[in-house]
């Protein structure tokens, strides 16, 4: 009785096997699985961060630029926030500006070069200060309003540099050739 069901169970999985269907991969999916930005999909983002001082001690801006695909296109949205000086309230900041830009090919190395940069800085050595500029890039998980859940986050990647000279100025001239 035993061979029997050993020998069922084994034509039972050899027939699993070989009758599922195997379905090529789509041309956008090889493409997804070489780019360098492979990561970055419907649901992951990349969100490149800078925060200005513009009120020394007191407050500045955030700026952030957003990779993510809308599409399938490689896509990034720059977002511009309020300067909040003195806010005791802590108010989530307003958007002054908010565009969307696609990413042509040619500009990727130009975001690959800018996390290099970062890590490099962020890898220096510093002393933190309460004023200053700084830097961050967080490849996440991107939340729906379907997503409760808080505290389990899908996070890959965190990068952050804090600039108390404020003369890094590559998150600028990153944000300049986006928008070209």
């Amino acid at each position: 009785m035993k061979k029997h069901i050993c020998l069922l169970l084994i034509l039972f999985v050899s027939f699993q096997v070989f009758s599922q269907k195997r379905f090529p991969k789509s041309e956008y999916r090889k493409m997804i699985e070489q780019h360098p930005f492979g990561s970055i999909s419907e649901r992951y983002t990349l969100i490149l961060t800078g925060y200005f001082d513009d009120c020394g001690e007191f407050g500045g801006h955030e700026e952030t630029i957003e990779l993510i695909r809308i599409d399938k296109k490689l896509s990034a949205i720059i977002t511009v926030y309020d300067k909040s000086c003195q806010d005791t309230n802590y108010a989530k900041p307003k958007i002054l500006k908010s565009e969307t830009y696609f990413v042509d090919e040619s500009k990727v190395p130009n975001f690959q070069e800018y996390l290099e940069k970062l890590m490099a800085k962020s890898l220096e050595y510093y002393v933190p200060f309460h004023a200053g500029r700084s830097y961050s890039a967080i490849l996440d998980f991107k939340k729906t309003d379907d997503d409760e859940d808080d505290e389990h986050t899908f996070r890959r990647l965190k990068i952050t540099y804090d600039d108390s000279g404020s003369n890094w100025t590559e998150f600028q001239k990153l944000k300049s050739l986006v928008e070209k």
